[in-house]
C-alpha cells in the first residue's frame, strides 16, 4: 500500500481527504467500497485521477460478484446480440 511505506498513518489520511478515520480505515481493509466524490478526493490527495479509483473499485466488484456467483447457473441462456451496421 502507499500511505504505510511514505510514512502518512490512516488518521492524517483520512483527515488530508476529509473522511472519517473509521471510513478510511474500514475502505483501506476492504470493509467497506467507496464512491466516485471518495475516490477524486484520493485521486486529488495522491495525485492521481478519480478514473483509477473507480476503476481500481469496479475491478474489486466485479472479483467479488464473480466469487459470489461461481456456481450459480441461470434459468436459462441466450445468446449474444449480433451486431448492426
Amino acid at each position: 500500500m502507499y500511505l504505510k511505506p511514505n510514512g502518512i498513518g490512516i488518521g492524517r489520511f483520512a483527515k488530508a481527504i476529509g473522511y472519517s478515520r473509521k471510513h478510511v480505515s474500514a475502505v483501506i481493509n476492504g470493509r467497506s467500497r467507496f464512491d466516485a466524490e471518495f475516490a477524486a478526493r484520493v485521486g486529488k490527495a495522491l495525485g492521481t485521477s478519480t478514473e483509477l479509483w473507480i476503476g481500481l473499485q469496479g475491478a474489486t466488484d466485479a472479483y467479488k460478484a464473480d466469487r459470489a456467483t461461481r456456481n450459480w447457473k441461470p434459468a436459462e441462456r441466450f445468446a449474444p446480440a449480433a451486431a448492426h451496421d
